[in-house]
Parts: C-alpha cells; structure tokens; sequence
C-alpha cells in the first residue's frame, strides 16, 4: 500500500512539473490551435485577425461612469489599465498582466470627487470633472483635471464658472492619446444630479445669458496631452448665443447648445453633431478643425433621415441612417461617397459597430442567442462594401456587453463584459449623506484579452 501510495504521489508530482494542471491550479489563459495558413489572398489579408489566445481578467471597480454602468479601461503593449475607487474615497489606476493575472498600481489620484472620468486609450493620462460649489453663497464652477499617469501629477486644464443645470462638461481623448476635446453638452450625469439635490443652485437670474456669454456653448476645445491649455478648435456659428436662439427649441435652453464629438485616431479629424433648428441632425465633417462642406452635406443628409454617427476614422465616416425604410449602417468615404452596407439593414440585435484600425474590417457585438453577446469580424472589399458571407465569431461571452478596444497594431483585441452590481462600496462620505447607493456600488467586470497572430 505504500508503496502504491509513494507511486501515485510520484506521478502527480511529475505531471506537475511537465506543465499539467494539479487539482487546484488552472492556467487563466486559453491556447486555441494554429490555423491552416490561408491561400486565398482575400482570406490572407485576415490572416492578422487569427485568436491565439484568450486572456480573461475579472475585477470589481466602483469607478463608473455618469449612468453607473461602464468602467475605464485601456490597453497598451498587451497590457490593460482599470480605474479602481468610488467618487469621495482613493482612486487608483491599476496596470494589469492579463496572461498571468498579475496588477501594480500605477497612479495613486487620492481622494477625488469626480462626476465622471476617462482614460486615454493607451492608459497614460486621465481626465475626471468635479464641481466646486464655493461654500456658503458661493458660486459654482466646473473644474476638468488632466493627470498624467507617468509623471503622477494632474494638471487643471478647465475652470468654468457653472451658471446652469442644464449643462455639464463631456471630454474624450484620441485614439493614440496625444490630444483631447472638451464641449459643454446637456447634463444626463445622474451623479452630478444626484449632487445637486444637496447642493441647490442652477441659473444665476436675469443675466443669464449674459453671463453664460463668456461660457463656451457653441465651441469644441482642443489641447495637447503633454502640455498647454485648450483652445478653441471649432464654433458652430448657428448655435447664437441669444436668447432667441436658445428659445427656438421646445426644449427651452435644456436643449439648445447641446452637441456630440467623435474624434480619429490620430485627433486630426472629427464630426460635431448637433440638433440645428432650421435643419434637424446636422453634421460638421473637420479635418483639424477646418470644415469639409462636401463631407458635411453629405453626412447630413443622411442623418436628416434619422441615424447617428458611430465612429471617424482617418479615412471614413461610420454612421446609421433610415434611408430606404429601415435603418442601416453605411460609410461615408472620401469625395463623399457613401456606401450602405445593406447586409446590416433592420438587425436590431446589434449592439455595436466599428471599423477596426486598418479600415480593412468591421467589427460587430450582438446580443447572443442566449444572452450575453457576440464579437464577430467582418471583412470589407477595397471599395469599402461588407462581406457578410465571410464573417466569422472571435468572441462571446453570457456577461452583458460594457465596450471594446483594439490596439494600433491590431496584435490584440480588448472586450468588456459586465456581470453586475455586487455589493454596496461602503462609502461613508455618501452613505452619510442619504444617497442612493445607485452609484455607489462597487459592479463586477471582466476585461477578455484576444490575441492575434
């Protein structure tokens, strides 16, 4: 028998040390096998989009955006960043190993009371928002803090005095991160009014516009990640800063300025939509900050008939439009072109769509068949067209679908799932205050890592 026995834990070491997995060790990562190389030079140009490995990474993270939803993250040399802390309590930002599981912290912000904050794609600075309410009778201001994370300092690049309600900051960075773009946008922040309960303020009385003249309503700012302040990088003319303007909306002054910014890869191209009171959904096509008329017609026209833009690109446009009854992405290409991609028309399961770096594919999330959702590739032809009878699944997932991320090079492909609100943060400062808890949760994430060959 103990002989038997001394055999047995012979083995077991052995296979240990080969590589197997003992009774209660697994390796995180999953090996798929090498594909046949492909001889069709169409199915060569896929050849970059091949899964090697599959990396997952679970977390939990009270960093949360202004809905309480979503979570930062970003992706840089295979490495991901996740924001971990709650607003009021120590934010931290952790680089992450997701072959191996491995974290470090790599910025300490303290204690911060953000109303929303975002990474740059490749996890090097962040910008969050605060309000400052000035104490007894003092006024309110809008501060927006750029932190570089190498250099583990912030720097306030926006101090606005903040005159109304109604209006909130809303900022992004490009797609490399050596540039971002701040613009005033209707306040749907649930946090920010969850703080306004509290704290009772809003319009300042009967100068209101003549106060909120000095604000940059109309404009899109600009500025460098490294250094410099922002300036203006582009005025929309129409939108007056009047109080006839504001009053031609139903909406009333809620409404009036209110706008979205995409912004390229590179920040020297983006589309500033808005909603134009004599036109409806209008678009400016920019390329660094000077307008392109044929483009911006073109896009126009198409979102007139109901759509949204999904994405910019160096080199296109990716939007939706109800244009032939039934809504259906299309590309908007250079000289104004516009290519439909008819294999998409009326798929309500779709979730999200972008073009991937090369321009040379799209990628689509759908709800999966049994909840959850699907990460599928799909190639496009030389004249921008979808084809659909190529497409293949990369990736899915039972958790509901939270954002997407490619790397430059398209060696690696980032996918966020979320599996739920678990537990209250025990934020004190909050708790203390009677709120919600709605946004004071901490919720459970998993970052997938795919990488290619």
């Amino acid at each position: 028998m103990k002989k038997a026995a001394a055999l047995c834990l012979a083995l077991w070491l052995a296979l240990g040390l080969c590589g197997c997995a003992g009774p209660f060790l697994r390796d995180r990562t999953v090996v798929l096998p090498t594909p046949t190389p492909a001889s069709d030079p169409e199915e060569a140009a896929d050849a970059n989009f091949r899964v090697s490995r599959i990396s997952p990474f679970s977390f939990q993270s009270g960093v949360l955006d202004g809905d309480g939803w979503l979570t930062p993250f970003a992706m840089e040399g295979g490495r991901l960043y996740i924001a971990l802390g709650a607003p009021r309590d120590g934010v931290r930002l952790q680089r992450v190993e997701p072959r191996s599981g491995f974290y470090e912290e790599a910025a300490d912000l303290g204690e911060i009371d953000y109303n929303d904050l975002r990474l740059s794609p490749d996890g090097r600075y962040l910008l969050y928002d605060e309000v400052d309410f000035g104490g007894d009778g003092g006024g309110k201001s809008l501060r927006l803090t750029l932190y570089d994370v190498e250099a583990g300092q912030g720097r306030v690049v926006l101090d606005l005095p903040w005159l109304s309600d109604d209006y909130c900051l809303d900022y992004a960075f490009s797609g490399d991160g050596t540039k971002y773009f701040i613009w005033l946008v209707r306040n749907e922040n649930a946090r920010l009014w969850e703080k306004l309960i509290e704290f009772q303020g809003g319009l300042s009385g009967a100068n209101w516009l003549e106060e909120m003249a000095a604000l940059p309503l109309n404009e899109v700012l600009w500025g460098k990640s490294a250094g410099g302040g922002p300036e203006t990088y582009y005025t929309i003319e129409e939108m007056e800063k009047t109080a006839e303007y504001a009053g031609r909306f139903y909406g009333g002054d809620f409404t009036a300025y209110h706008k979205e910014v995409h912004v390229s890869p590179d920040g020297g191209r983006a589309v500033v939509a808005y909603d134009s009171p004599e036109y409806g959904p209008t678009a400016m096509v920019l390329e660094d900050g000077a307008l392109d008329e044929e483009a911006s017609t073109a896009l126009s026209l198409q979102l007139q008939m109901g759509g949204e833009v999904l994405q910019v690109t160096e080199a296109a446009v990716l939007a939706t439009s109800y244009d032939g009854g039934s809504f259906a992405p299309f590309l908007l290409r250079a000289g104004g072109e516009t290519v439909v991609w008819e294999e998409m028309r009326e798929q309500g399961d779709l979730l999200d769509l972008r073009l991937a770096p090369d321009g040379a594919h799209a990628l689509a999330v759908r709800y999966g068949e049994s909840g959850g959702c699907v990460v599928e590739l799909y190639p496009l032809t030389a004249a921008g067209e979808l084809r659909a009878e190529a497409a293949r699944t990369l990736y899915q997932s039972l958790q509901d679908y939270g954002g997407l991320l490619v790397e430059p090079g398209q060696e690696r492909l980032a996918v966020l799932t979320r599996a739920g609100q678990v537990a209250y943060a025990g934020n004190e400062a909050y708790a203390g205050e009677g709120a919600s808890g709605f946004l004071d949760s901490d919720a459970a994430f998993t970052l997938t890592v795919l990488e290619m060959e």
